[in-house]
Parts: C-alpha cells; sequence; structure tokens
C-alpha cells in the first residue's frame, strides 16, 4: 500500500545488528560527520568522534543568483570554478569519511557496505545524487558518484540519495536517543543558522517536502508582509552576518557582537525574533491542517538553539515567544539533528519513532 501523500514511510523493520553507518550534516559553510548505531529502545546513538569540517572555497567564484539558476535547472551550466570547487567539496568530505573510520583503528573494516547520509542544503535532482540549486555554494551536480569515486577503492560504500537539513533534523530529532519529536504526536522543527530550515512532524506522522509545501512557500521563497525580501533574508543568521560586515567590517560574528551589546546586531535580532515568530505562528498553523492534533512543541537548531538558551540575549526568545503564544519553545538537545536524520535515513528509518 502506498503511503499517503505528503507523509514520510514508516519504517519497514529493524536495523539489522552490526550495520555500520556514517550521518553527515552538510551546512553552507562546513560539515560534521559521525559514525552511529541504532539502539533497540534508545534510538540512534553516535559510536565515535564528530569530525568537523569546513568547505573549501574559492575567491574567483561567486553563486549566480537564484532566479538564474532556477532558470537553468533543466540545463546547469557551469564555470571550470565551479566546476572545481564541487571536487574539492568532495575531497574534503571524503577526507573526513576516512578520518573518521580511522578512529579506534576500525581501518574501514566490518561486515557489509559502511552506508553514508548525507545532508546538504539546496535543491536537488530527481534521484538524490546532486544539487541543482544552492544559495550560497557551488551546484554539485555530479556530488554522490565523485565521492563513490573517492572512497570505493577501499571498500564499499552506499550512499543513500542525498537529503535537506530541514528534514533530515526533523528526523533527527525524532529517531535520535534525546531527539525531541520523541514521543510527541506532532510538533515542529527550525533550524536557525547560515539559512534557515523546517520539518514538521503532524498526527504521529512527519510530513515530507510536499506535504509541507501545501502550508505555504518555504522561508527562502516567502516574503516578509509588506516587504520585498525573503524570511530567510530578514531572519537567517548569514544574512545578519551579511549585513554586520558590510556595515561594520569583517570579524563581528551576530551572536558576539549582540553579546558584546553591538546595537545593529542587537536591532538585526530583534527583528529576526519577530520577523520568525509571526512566520513559525502561520507556518505551524498550516502544516497543522484542520482536524489535526494542534502543534505546539515548537524545537530551535542551528546557532538558534544558543539565542534561546544565553541570558544576555533573553530578548530574543521574548520577542519569538510573544508571537507564538503557548507553544513550547525548545533548543535542541541534539548537537547535530540532521547528522542523526540522515544516517536515519540511511538506515532505512524514515518514519515515526515507535512509542
Amino acid at each position: 500500500m502506498e503511503p499517503p501523500e505528503g507523509r514520510l514511510t514508516e519504517p519497514a523493520g529493524v536495523v539489522e545488528p552490526g550495520t555500520r553507518c556514517i550521518g553527515v550534516d552538510g551546512g553552507a559553510t562546513g560539515f560534521r560527520l559521525a559514525r552511529v548505531e541504532f539502539v533497540p529502545g534508545h534510538g540512534l546513538q553516535t559510536c565515535s568522534q564528530v569530525v568537523r569540517g569546513d568547505w573549501p572555497r574559492d575567491s574567483d567564484f561567486v553563486p549566480l543568483p537564484l532566479g538564474e539558476q532556477q532558470a537553468q535547472l533543466a540545463d546547469p551550466r557551469r564555470s571550470g570554478v565551479e566546476q572545481k570547487l564541487e571536487g574539492a567539496w568532495v575531497q574534503a568530505l571524503a577526507r573526513g569519511v576516512r578520518e573518521l573510520l580511522a578512529q579506534g583503528n576500525e581501518g574501514g573494516e566490518g561486515p557489509g557496505p559502511l552506508r553514508l547520509g548525507i545532508a546538504l542544503p539546496g535543491h536537488k535532482d530527481s534521484q538524490g545524487r546532486g544539487v541543482l540549486l544552492m544559495a550560497r555554494g557551488p551546484r554539485l551536480l555530479n556530488f554522490c558518484s565523485l565521492l563513490e569515486s573517492e572512497l570505493n577503492e577501499g571498500q564499499e560504500v552506499a550512499i543513500c540519495p542525498l537529503g535537506s537539513d530541514g528534514q533530515d533534523g526533523g528526523l533527527g530529532e525524532e529517531w535520535a536517543g534525546e531527539g525531541s519529536f520523541g514521543g510527541r504526536q506532532s510538533a515542529f522543527y527550525l533550524g536557525l543558522g547560515t539559512g534557515l530550515a523546517e520539518a514538521a512532524k503532524v498526527d504521529g506522522t512527519l510530513l515530507d517536502v510536499q506535504g509541507l509545501a501545501r502550508g505555504g512557500a518555504p522561508p527562502w521563497e516567502a516574503l516578509v508582509p509588506g516587504e520585498s525580501c525573503s524570511i530567510e533574508e530578514a531572519a537567517s543568521l548569514g544574512s545578519i552576518l551579511k549585513r554586520l560586515e558590510e556595515d561594520r567590517g569583517p570579524g563581528l560574528r551576530p551572536l558576539d557582537a549582540a553579546r558584546a551589546g553591538e546595537p545593529l546586531a542587537l536591532r538585526l535580532l530583534e527583528r529576526s525574533a519577530r520577523v520568525l515568530g509571526a512566520w513559525l505562528a502561520q507556518r505551524i498553523r498550516a502544516a497543522g491542517g484542520e482536524g489535526a492534533d494542534p502543534i505546539t512543541r515548537v524545537v530551535i537548531g542551528g546557532s538558534g538553539a544558543q539565542l534561546l538558551g544565553d541570558p544576555k540575549l533573553r530578548f530574543f526568545r521574548q520577542h519569538l515567544g510573544s508571537a507564538l503564544g503557548s507553544h513550547e519553545l525548545l533548543p535542541t538537545r541534539l548537537d547535530t539533528p540532521a547528522l542523526f536524520g540522515s544516517a536515519a535515513r540511511a538506515l532505512g528509518l524514515t518514519g515515526s519513532r515507535p512509542s
């Protein structure tokens, strides 16, 4: 039987003991990865140190405006610099995987193939093998194929289709042992960092991209009411950083600047909280739908989790909470929700965690 439209499928069964898996949380500026295992009764747990890395940069590369990228979706035309940068990203992640496998003298040995789940920003191709559109990075048209070529010399690596930081963040909150979706019928996840990411659980089931889309445009497309900028442009920390650099010069990171009392940083973060609060209230109503169990828990990931818990920045929680009313507002308890979510997909855990 086909799953209901707009819902992620329920898990087919229990993960086989000994299955090796690596989850990757790839953001706009860097990545984090770890070995992950499924512990019956406790959900997903890391079984290695977390390896962190930065995506390589090239001063000669300037991303095409999103409108031009969208116009090229059927036939992307990349410069030599953009293609070279894709190769550099692949090599950086491959080094991270090798470093991770070398921990504890693992050497990559083990029964069966290694399963690799990867969350990346941007619009993926129909097979989930490459990224056709990315706001702040190179288009990664051959990412999975190139990565397999890099890694498959010493062992068999099975790379599952690429995921998004939002959807995988929700899966991580569902399946990780410390996740905040577990045991809840309905909840909402917002990743606040360089960009914005979202996921929703309604009536015990995680919504897929199509299910979320029925609630309206995503934050990088939805406009601030009465303005020409998107929710992401007004509220993300990447946009705030860009504005600070334009007005105050390089070196001012949004949270550090606000803690130091920098007036512009404080104004921009207050605006971010107000814009996000209004948008979240609308988004949550739309995601829940008529007759559904109401969403009362909102989980904030990324650097937004630090904002919620910092006593020097309590104004952010106050402005966000005032728009959400009685909703429970929680910082994530996971350092990397999308890392767990990408691992969940690689292990076939794409539905709701059994209660």
